[in-house]
Order: structure tokens, then C-alpha cells, then sequence
């Protein structure tokens, strides 16, 4: 289960033993975190093979490697003209709606 908050944190946790994984602090500028989703690609069997991707009130899109310690792998820090407030993927593909009336479309390129 990932998880992401007002106070701008992302966080990991193992439902099976009621446990927190790992912690990403202030992953949007000590702003909110207002979704996050999973992005697959690859062989979908291969548990390396998922990424999370971020959106919040600072603008930016944040692709992250939940198998490290929480790593930015990629950013888009003005990736909207006003607050992004949901994200979704297809694939390597992302989707981001916004504040600014405006759906932006993604080519990860994984």
C-alpha cells in the first residue's frame, strides 16, 4: 500500500505485516501530495518492474523507485500551471489532471 498526504510524505507499507516500509519526506516541496498512482511496465510478474508516480499542489509530476530508498528516477516541476490533482498510468503512460483545466498526457519511455 502506498500512501501520500497533506503534509507532502509518501509512504510504503506492508499490509501483510502491518508495517511501514519506507518514508518519503517533503516529496512535493513541503506542499501537499495529492495522488499517487502505480506505474507498471515490463514483464508484469517482475516485482522491479513497478514504479510510483506523485502529483500535488507544487506542480509537479514525480516518478519514484519504490525498491530503492525512495529515489526521484524522473520530474516535471512545472508540469501544470496550477495545482495537479490526480494522476494515472497505462503502461509507461502517464495522465495528469490539474487546477489549470487541463489533461496532460505522459510518454514515460520505460
Amino acid at each position: 500500500l502506498i500512501t501520500g498526504s497533506k503534509d507532502g510524505n509518501i509512504k510504503h507499507f506492508d499490509l501483510l505485516s502491518k508495517s511501514e516500509i519506507r518514508q518519503k519526506y517533503q516529496a512535493h516541496s513541503k506542499d501537499w501530495c495529492n495522488d499517487i498512482c502505480w506505474v507498471e511496465y515490463g514483464p508484469k510478474y517482475l516485482n522491479e518492474n513497478s514504479l510510483i508516480a506523485s502529483v500535488g499542489r507544487d506542480k509537479a509530476v514525480r516518478i519514484w523507485n519504490p525498491n530503492s530508498k525512495f529515489d526521484c528516477v524522473a520530474e516535471r516541476t512545472s508540469a501544470h500551471s496550477s495545482s495537479i490533482n490526480s494522476v494515472c498510468s497505462y503502461n509507461d503512460t502517464l495522465f495528469t489532471g490539474s487546477d489549470d483545466f487541463n489533461i496532460h498526457m505522459w510518454k514515460l519511455g520505460l
